[in-house]
Order: structure tokens, then C-alpha cells, then sequence
């Protein structure tokens, strides 16, 4: 049957070609003789060509187009700008320029402050003095000072330009893209003693109106709540995308009920805000037809109070494409509206199509645009009364329940509707499917909007009425505290969220032991017959960013068995997050008595979930499936110590290849080892990080004695490694002797060679 669906709506089909203009030219815009080739032939085929093919010689000549301006604008950069001038590699610089976005504090994991902010570059200091060197950056002031600079404040800052370093394991976020994709050009370190306020203010009112209403929105609607940190934090975290009082635990729960988009500014925030303008609007009895443009200053504004981060840049786009038809009394299609929005978008910067946020936005939106209607239409067709019954003859009752089935209906619908565009962006950038998101939007969408209505009402009255912000504050907390409860309850849901593997896992040929690059931990999965089990987790923060995602990157599941390979914080604060919404086989410690409060908690816990444990000592033979043996070498059976220093050690076994994995042992317990246990330490591949004491380790007697030809590292590379005793390169009658850092290596894995009785090691970092 014929159909003239794109004639109707002429701008969708030019969008995708738009879009597969950009994805080309970001890869391939270093060639742009191809592209060139292309714009010429869809415009003759679009002039001069058949008639039936004059279309799609349209749609080649934008796909032609678009490919070359974004490689022009990615890969041939200004001469000038700082993009060109400081290359790959960055380095130290000295800059001037702008201020542009209120600072955001950062705490890292030792209780230190920094502060980031977007600084815009105007000059740089080069030997024949300051030069023009457009450009942006992330700027970070580590430690935070005092008073950090304002928005709008001229600057001369002295820092080091670099790149984030890229993912080091499968899974992990990759913010080097990131930063490039949101149009920053480097991360820029510097220190406070280094900033130097010029005392000039540049005119920017626009950026100082935005960074005024973004202080005054956090300061109204944390009134009353000092005492309710938690809920200030969900409350500015929804109003405009401010995640840092959000804690890790919150964000793991909105992460597993697929509702960490309430803190990102999206089209549902200024939806909630144009609605209630157009309501006191309808109201007031204002013409209709102005209402569009009361509405989009006051729209824009409040993207501007919300720091118009890249979501709420794409949220205010869509909505002024709208408003724009609206206004000129041009009937909006919903394809023709997404259409011309990613258009405008792609115009304005093309690098947002790598950015996870871009591609949800739109995936979603076309999820709701393709299946909302049709899903609304036959659920609500459920719950109509019968049409043969006259409406006359209905109940009261009758009618109250058909207009609740009816608004039931259009918010599963819909929500069942953003879920399904959000598939596939969830299975191959984040490898999770959520199916308990279908009911948990359901519930959070609503009540999200009210905590959006009433934060932005009460940022409105503060000045004038700060006891009615009190009251309004306080309502929001009992509904942000009602939120995270039923999120909280439904993330526990066996089977609302599991992972799916990446296709390169389905391919992969088993046993394996793969080695995880993780600050101050080893975490280690082991995949044999039997398997996974995992030795040690690691720490809290290496967790949620890095063993996580590894984890989900590799469909993981559940685990069959965990091992405590010590009590530190770094080794083991993981496993809290491990005991909740996973399930675990069996658990491993030494049952050493310690001092570390992580370690403690955890074996309360387990006390009162009567959970099963295993406690290893020297001597012990763990079988790990089929194709592994696992024997412990360390603490030694029937004595005390402590589970933080004195770590398990275990040698593993597949088939004839050997590998100790001997943790952040000492130089005194590598002694006692080298006496006690002698050959019986020969491995092909040691697995030993520096020695959380003084003493250093990877003694000579030790490396002579274990013989490897392989050392895996962590935290450190060895010329900054301070705990080793021995300098390396002496060890010439250590022939063949490779020493692997996880830092530069990343992800390591480990294959048994059956043939060769050792080991292949692969680099996750070629």
C-alpha cells in the first residue's frame, strides 16, 4: 500500500540523514574528499536525477553535508585555539579567561574538596607574550579554596592541561569522550595559590542572572531542612540536575529502578514548569494565543537557573521548536518536531551524538511519539464503560473509576513507552534491563512533577515569605522521602533489573581469571566450569564506578562465591553494596579478629541473615569448579593476628598453570611464606600490590623463591612504587621477567594454556 508518510513530515527523514551525517563524519570526517563526493551526487541526483530518486538525492546531499561540517568542526580545529595548540597531550599552561558556570564542589574518597567549574579561554601565556587561544575547559581548583571565584570573574590561571584517562576495564565509563562530547576541550588542574583574579568582571549578565537564580533556587529549597540533608540533596538533585547531595547508596537505587533520569534536567522538568505557567496563564485570562512566548522567557530562565547542562540545552531546543509552530499557527507532527529539534541541535554541536544523554533523549522521545498513543488508546479501551450503555445511566461511581482508569492508562502507557526507547541504549551503553521501570516511572513521574512544582514555587515566594518556603520545604521532604522509600522497596524486586552481557563476552572461550584495575584493591573474577567467584570487591567508590559496571558488562548476574582476601576499607567497603540486590553463593574471610569498622559491620550482618561462611586457613583445598583448584597458603591455621594484615594468599591452579594471588602482603609474611612453604610457592604469575605498612615487599628471597614471569601490580607504577625493596632492573637472572602495572595496563585476563602448562595474558589496554 502506498503511503506518503514522508512527504507529510519531510523534516524526519532529513533529520536521520542529518544523523548519519554526524556518526560518519565523527568517524571518518578526517577524509572529507569522501564527503565532498557525496554532496555532489545527492545535489545533482536531487536536481538532474530521476524523478522517483530526487528524494533521496535530497537526503544524500544532507547526509554529505552534515559529515563534512562535523568533521571540519572535530578533527581541523582552529589554528588559534587551545584545542590545536596544546594536542593529545596537554601540558602546563598559563590562561586567561572566564569564569562561565557556578562552581560545583567535588569530595573524594579521603574527605578532600575541590571544586569544578566551565572556564571559557580567551588567552594564553606563550614566550613572545599573551596570544588569542579560543577555547573551554573543566576546571578544577584542587584543594577548594575559601572563596571560590564567581561567574563572570576574569581570571589568570596557572594549571596543567590534560585528558581523564580513558576506561581501564570493560564497563567502566569512559569520561575522556565525555568531556570531549560535551564540548570541553581538557580538564584543567589547578591549584588555589595559582589563581589570580585580575579584579575585572567581563559583562556577562546572561551567565551571572543564571548563577544568581541557581544560588538562590539552592538556598530556598534547603530552608528548614539543615537537620534533612538527604532530602535538600533529592530535592535540588530533581529541580535542576544537582546529584552532589545525592549519596552513592540513593543514586544505586534510582540506577536500579530506572529513575536516575529525575537527576538530569529533561523535557519532564520544564514540561511540569511550562504547564503550571500556562495553567496561572489560563487563569489570568491572558489571549491564548501569547501565551507561547510568556511562556519560553520564563522557560528559558529556568534552564539558565539550572546551569543548562547539555540535558536541559536539548529539553529547551525541543521546546522552543514547539512553541515556534505553536506561535505560527503551523500544525506540529510529532516526527516533524523531533525532526527539526534534532536538526538544530545537530547545527549547534555535533559532538553531543556520542554524549549517553543525547541518545536517551531522543530514543525516548521517539519511543513515546511511535508506541504511547496506540498503547493509551488500547489500555483505556479496557476500562471504558460499555458503549451500548448510555452515559446517563452510568453511576457516579462508574464514571469516577473510567476517568481513573483513563489517567492510569495514559501514565503506563507512556511510561511503557519511554521504557521501550530506552532499550537499547540501556543493553549496549550501560548493559542493564530494567523491567521493574516500568512501574517504578509509573510512580515516580507524578510525584517527581509535584516535588518540581513545589521546589519551583517556593524558590518564588522565599524573598517574600520565608515561613510559607519552610512549609512547602517540608512538604517536598515527606514526598522526596516517599520516593526513595517506594524506589528503595521496589529496587529489591527479584528480577526488576539484571544484566546482559556484551556480545564480545559471548565469544570469549572459558576458564579465564581476569584481574580488575581498581585503586588500592585487585578486585579478581574468576570464570571456570563452575564459576564466577570473585576475590575481594575492593572499595565503596571502586565499586560503584568501576567493579559494577565490569560486572554488568559481563551479564553477571549473581555470584557463586566472594572472598574477603582482607579486612581493610580499600579491600573490602564493596561488599555492602555486594549483600544488597545480589545474590551470593557463599562467603570467604580468614575469621581474623580486626579493628576495621567495615569489616565489623559486615560480619554483624551476616550474624543476624545467617548466611553461610567459609573461613580459610593455611592448608585448606578450595575446589572452584571443574577446571580449578584453589589452595590456601596464608594466615596460617590455629592463630591470631589481625584480617587486615595478615591478607589471604592463594595459590590457584587450572590444569598444570599456576598463579598465586598473594594480595598486599608484607615482607615479614613473605619470610614466613618463603620458610613454611618453599616450592610449593613456584607460580607463573604473581598477583601482589604494595604493602599497606611501611615495610616494603617483593623481597629478592621472595622473587626468587616464587619464580614467576609474571607480576601484576596495582595502585602504583613501579618507578613511583615505594614499598618495593628492590630495584628491578637488577633482576637480569630473572630471565624473561615481565612486571605489569594495572594502571597502564588495565583489565588484565588470564587464559590457562593447556599446551604450554602456563599462562596468556591480555591487556585490556594495548
Amino acid at each position: 500500500m502506498k503511503t506518503d508518510w514522508p512527504m507529510r513530515r519531510p523534516l524526519f527523514p532529513v533529520a536521520v540523514a542529518g544523523l548519519l551525517g554526524t556518526v560518519a563524519g565523527l568517524f571518518w570526517g578526517e577524509k572529507p574528499w569522501i564527503w565532498s563526493g557525496w554532496v555532489t551526487c545527492g545535489f545533482v541526483l536531487s536536481w538532474w536525477g530521476p524523478k522517483a530518486l530526487r528524494t533521496a538525492g535530497v537526503w544524500v546531499f544532507v547526509l554529505g553535508v552534515f559529515a563534512f561540517y562535523t568533521g571540519a568542526r572535530i578533527h581541523a580545529p582552529d589554528p588559534a585555539s587551545l584545542q590545536a595548540r596544546a594536542g593529545e597531550q596537554g601540558g602546563t599552561a598559563r590562561l586567561e579567561g572566564i569564569m562561565v558556570e557556578l562552581p560545583a564542589e567535588r569530595v573524594w574518597s579521603n574527605g578532600e574538596r575541590a571544586v569544578e567549574a566551565e572556564f571559557r579561554v580567551e588567552r594564553i601565556e606563550t614566550e613572545s607574550g599573551w596570544e588569542p587561544c579560543p577555547g573551554k575547559v573543566l576546571m578544577r581548583i584542587d584543594p577548594a579554596p575559601e572563596k571560590p571565584p564567581a561567574v563572570g570573574d576574569l581570571l589568570c590561571v596557572g594549571g596543567y592541561l590534560t585528558l581523564p584517562e580513558g576506561p581501564k576495564n570493560p564497563g567502566e565509563f569512559d569520561r575522556r569522550k565525555n568531556l570531549r562530547f560535551q564540548g570541553l576541550d581538557y580538564l584543567f588542574r589547578v591549584h588555589p595559590a595559582d589563581l589570580q583574579d585580575t579584579g575585572r568582571r567581563e559583562p556577562a549578565w546572561l551567565p551571572r542572572l543564571a548563577a544568581g537564580l541557581r544560588a538562590h533556587m539552592l538556598r530556598a529549597t534547603s530552608m528548614g531542612l539543615e537537620k534533612d540533608p538527604e532530602a535538600a540533596g533529592l530535592i535540588a538533585g530533581m529541580l535542576f540536575g544537582y546529584r552532589d547531595g545525592v549519596g552513592q547508596d540513593l543514586r544505586e537505587v534510582f540506577r536500579n529502578t530506572g529513575t536516575l533520569h529525575l537527576f538530569a534536567v529533561s523535557g519532564q522538568n520544564l514540561a511540569v514548569v511550562a504547564g503550571m505557567l500556562l495553567w496561572i496563564l489560563a487563569l489570568s485570562g491572558a489571549v491564548r494565543w501569547r501565551w507561547a512566548w510568556m511562556t519560553l522567557p520564563a522557560v528559558f530562565v529556568f534552564c539558565l537557573a539550572t546551569g543548562m547542562e547539555a540535558s536541559a540545552a536539548r529539553a529547551f531546543v525541543m521546546t522552543m521548536v514547539l512553541y515556534v509552530g505553536w506561535v505560527i499557527g503551523r500544525p506540529m507532527d510529532p516526527a516533524n518536531w523531533l525532526g527539526a529539534s534534532l536538526l538544530a541541535l545537530l547545527v549547534w554541536d555535533p559532538r553531543q551524538v556520542g554524549d549517553a544523554g543525547f541518545q536517551l533523549s531522543f530514543l525516548v522521545v521517539a519511543g513515546l511519539m511511535i508506541f504511547a498513543g496506540p498503547w493509551q488508546r488500547k489500555l483505556a479501551d479496557w476500562g471504558r464503560p460499555d458503549p451500548w450503555i448510555p452515559r446517563r445511566l452510568l453511576g457516579p461511581w462508574r464514571r469516577g473509576w473510567a476517568r481513573v482508569w483513563s489517567l492510569g492508562a495514559m501514565a503506563l502507557a507512556s511510561s511503557a513507552a519511554a521504557w521501550t526507547g530506552s532499550l537499547l541504549p540501556g543493553l549496549f551503553l550501560f548493559h542493564q534491563v530494567v523491567p521493574v521501570a516500568l512501574l517504578a516511572n509509573v510512580v515516580a513521574a507524578p510525584v517527581a512533577g509535584a516535588v518540581t512544582i513545589t521546589a519551583a514555587v517556593s524558590s518564588l515566594v522565599a524573598t517574600v515569605f520565608p515561613a510559607a518556603t519552610v512549609g512547602l520545604n517540608l512538604v517536598n521532604a515527606r514526598l522526596v522521602h516517599f520516593l526513595a522509600a517506594s524506589l528503595g522497596w521496589m529496587a529489591g524486586w527479584p528480577g526488576g533489573h539484571f544484566s546482559v552481557a556484551d556480545p564480545r563476552v559471548w565469544l570469549e572461550s572459558k576458564p579465564w581469571i581476569k584481574v580488575v584495575a581498581m585503586e588500592g584493591s585487585a578486585p579478581t573474577l574468576i570464570s571456570g566450569a563452575g564459576g564466577p567467584w570473585l576475590l575481594e570487591p575492593g572499595s565503596a567508590k571502586g565499586w560503584a564506578n568501576t567493579l559494577r559496571p565490569f560486572l554488568n558488562w559481563h551479564g553477571v548476574q549473581g555470584i557463586d562465591g566472594v572472598a574477603l582476601m582482607a579486612g581493610t576499607a580499600g579491600r573490602m567497603a564493596g561488599v555492602l553494596d555486594l549483600l544488597e540486590g545480589w545474590r551470593i553463593g557463599w562467603w570467604a574471610e580468614s575469621g581474623l579478629g580486626g579493628k576495621s569498622g567495615i569489616l565489623k559491620g559486615w560480619r554483624e550482618t551476616m550474624e543476624r541473615s545467617q548466611k553461610g561462611r567459609r573461613f580459610w586457613r593455611a592448608g585448606d583445598g578450595v575446589p572452584l569448579g571443574e577446571d580449578w583448584t584453589a589452595e590456601i597458603l596464608w594466615p596460617p591455621a590455629g592463630e591470631g593476628g589481625q584480617a587486615e594484615e595478615n591478607g589471604i594468599v592463594m595459590m590457584l591452579r587450572c590444569g598444570e598453570a599456576r598463579l598465586l594471588w598473594a594480595g598486599a602482603i608484607s615482607g615479614a609474611v613473605e619470610r614466613e611464606l618463603v620458610l613454611v612453604q618453599g616450592e610449593n610457592l613456584r607460580a607463573d604469575i604473581l598477583v601482589q600490590g604494595p604493602a599497606k605498612s611501611q615495610e616494603a615487599n617483593l623481597s629478592r628471597v621472595w622473587l626468587e623463591t616464587v619464580r614467576p614471569r609474571t607480576v601484576v601490580r596495582w595502585e602504583r607504577g613501579l618507578e613511583d612504587d615505594a614499598s618495593l625493596s628492590v630495584d628491578f632492573s637488577d633482576f637480569i637472572w630473572l630471565e624473561g621477567l615481565e612486571i605489569l602495572a594495572l594502571k597502564k595496563t588495565g583489565c588484565l585476563t588470564l587464559r590457562p594454556d593447556a599446551d604450554r602448562g602456563d599462562w596468556r595474558v591480555e591487556r585490556w589496554r594495548q
